[in-house]
């Protein structure tokens, strides 16, 4: 009964490893495929975001550099999806914008920043 038991079970771990084996094998045949990096990404590389006090007590500071010349989109959303803040900042090489969300309740909000070949999200924890 133990041979049996052993022989089953190093058919299932065989068979495992083959498996994990192939998968591997796949992922760097996708590697492979990949050519250089689109230039979309490389223009993204100059661009800049800092938020902080995080955690914060209301009053978020957010910096954007390396948006000039883009219309960029700063929204804030709490948990649920709404937005609570919206605001378009135009044409600057800075952006400095001070958020006073010390009227919303304590708890964790996203910072999105959108323009036109850029996205990125945040989290912010207001006390």
């Amino acid at each position: 009964m133990k041979k049996k038991l052993l022989l089953v079970f190093t058919y299932i771990m065989m068979g495992s490893l083959a498996f994990a084996q192939s998968g591997a094998d796949a992922t760097v045949e996708k590697s492979s495929q990949q050519t250089s990096p689109s230039n979309r990404f490389a223009d993204n590389e100059d661009k800049k975001i800092e938020v902080y006090p995080n955690p914060s007590t209301g009053i978020v500071n957010l910096t954007l550099t390396g948006f000039k010349g883009k219309k960029t989109e700063v929204q804030v959303v709490n948990v649920i999806g709404s937005v609570i803040y919206r605001d378009v900042l135009n044409d600057n090489e800075t952006n400095r914008k001070v958020l006073d969300l010390t009227k919303e309740a304590s708890g964790l909000y996203y910072i999105k920043i959108q323009s036109e070949d850029y996205s990125e999200i945040r989290k912010i924890i207001i006390n």
